[in-house]
Parts: C-alpha cells; sequence; structure tokens
C-alpha cells in the first residue's frame, strides 16, 4: 500500500476531494484505525469515485488492501492474509510485468514473497 507508484496516480482524475482525503487517512492510520473506521474511509472512497468502471488498476489494489486488512481485524481469519498477501503480489505483479514462467523469477517478486513470509511468520 505503500508503493512508490502509488504517488504516480491521478487522483484529482479517479476520485472527489473528500474521496482522495479518506484513502489517504486510512492508508495513514491503517495500523492504529478500527476496522470499522477503515470500512467507514472505504465508504467515503467508494461515493468518491469519479471513473466509473475504469479506475486505475494501482487505485483498485490499494483500496483492496485496506478492505481485506479492516476484514482481517475484525475476524482474525487467515483466509483474509491470504487475499491481502495475494493482493501484495498481484501489485508487484502488475508493476513488473513478470513472465507467466515464473512470475516469482524477477527481484522484486522475490523480494516481496521473502516480505510476506517474514510478515506471516512473526
Amino acid at each position: 500500500m505503500n508503493s512508490p507508484r502509488f504517488g504516480e496516480i491521478d487522483l484529482a482524475y479517479e476520485l472527489s476531494e473528500e474521496g482522495a482525503c479518506a484513502l489517504f487517512a486510512a492508508r495513514e492510520e491503517i495500523f492504529t484505525a478500527s476496522p470499522a473506521d477503515l470500512r467507514a474511509y472505504i465508504a467515503v472512497v467508494d461515493s468518491g469515485v469519479l471513473t466509473d468502471g475504469n479506475m486505475d488498476a494501482r487505485l483498485i489494489f490499494v483500496i483492496q488492501a485496506i478492505a481485506y486488512w479492516a476484514s482481517y481485524r475484525e475476524g482474525g481469519s487467515v483466509s483474509d492474509l491470504i487475499r491481502l498477501a495475494n493482493t501484495a503480489i498481484e501489485q508487484i505483479d502488475y508493476q513488473v510485468g513478470a513472465p507467466l514462467v515464473d512470475f516469482l523469477d524477477p527481484p522484486e517478486m522475490k523480494a516481496e514473497k521473502d516480505r510476506i513470509a517474514a510478515l506471516l511468520e512473526s
């Protein structure tokens, strides 16, 4: 969610000002906000979408990650962590365009896999 490419998204094109503010608040408070607060932020973001059906994929990844994290915090389900990890892997794949033969081959993919594994072990 803290991808350097996130700053490349034209939020003024994608979201209303209120939606963009809610997205930034959710990102800033991701580890401290309650699941209900994160869901409220997502609702504001959703109501502020300006690109109906044509949202930048990187922005979709961020919103999905926030939703999966909120779900995990609500119920502690491992499946929510798996969805979050898959979203992170998909984001890296989207950014580097990993080959289908071995999508974990690029160094960015290996680094993300190792980061996720370390977080799950702790």
